[in-house]
């Protein structure tokens, strides 16, 4: 329904297709979707596919499941090949999930997303893709980092859960859990140490071996950074 109504829109409104690719034209067809999603919310396919999210634990200090802050951001879904703009959403970590509140409902109200059915999502202009692992495995959503002329640099963002009595009460506590992984020639190896870095990368031993010398603190302080940094250096050295 949403493709008729959106040519229709276009034919009327005297919009060009060869113009599609053009960054103007890119945002009047943002435009034009968030526009007709209200419109059409009662039909939306986001909510009308999903399970309500049930959340029921008594967070230790503050702490959370959520990607970031327990918060709802505003983001962009591709969902069964169809452009979803400008979701309150919400990415579980504990569970793999992306949640969105539903226009016009409260904030408590959340729906689970089917992933199979989620090409990607954003938040805080971060792009999440689905990607297998391995063969055994369910496609996990990890984050498209960096995507490179010769490589692509994935983060795997997850929080493990455990219970924690405090004070005569249960409460539950997350501990974040990150994992990094480069995909070279449709292969995909997991990147652990300055070791495995080196082995993908033995040509940039040079770079690699300053990088950790003048930034390793870094990594124990904030790891993701860390990561962002060293693929962003051997990016510029891959390209020299």
């Amino acid at each position: 329904m949403y493709k008729i109504v959106f040519l229709t829109f276009l034919a009327l409104t005297g919009l060009k297709s060869q113009n599609a690719f053009s960054q103007n034209q890119k945002e009047k067809e943002k435009e034009l979707y968030t526009a007709l999603d209200k419109e059409l919310s009662s039909g939306n396919a986001l909510v009308n596919n999903g399970k309500f999210q049930i959340d029921n634990s008594n967070n230790l200090d503050n702490e959370h499941r959520y990607f970031s802050e327990d918060r709802l951001y505003s983001g962009d879904i591709s969902y069964n090949n169809q452009l979803y703009f400008n979701n309150k959403v919400k990415y579980d970590l504990l569970k793999d999930e992306v949640v969105i509140n539903p226009e016009n409902q409260s904030e408590k109200i959340l729906i689970i997303l089917d992933k199979t059915k989620v090409d990607y999502f954003t938040i805080q202009n971060r792009k999440f893709v689905k990607v297998k692992l391995n063969e055994e495995d369910p496609a996990e959503y990890l984050e498209e980092n960096l995507n490179a002329k010769n490589f692509i640099f994935y983060i795997k963002y997850k929080k493990n859960f455990k219970e924690i009595i405090k004070d005569n009460s249960l409460y539950s506590s997350y501990t974040s859990q990150n994992k990094f992984y480069v995909k070279i020639d449709n292969t995909i190896h997991e990147v652990r140490s300055k070791k495995s870095i080196l082995k993908l990368y033995p040509e940039l031993k040079s770079v690699i071996e300053d990088y950790y010398k003048f930034s390793g603190n870094l990594e124990s302080e904030n790891n993701v950074k860390f990561m962002e940094n060293l693929m962003l250096a051997i990016k510029k050295s891959s390209l020299n």
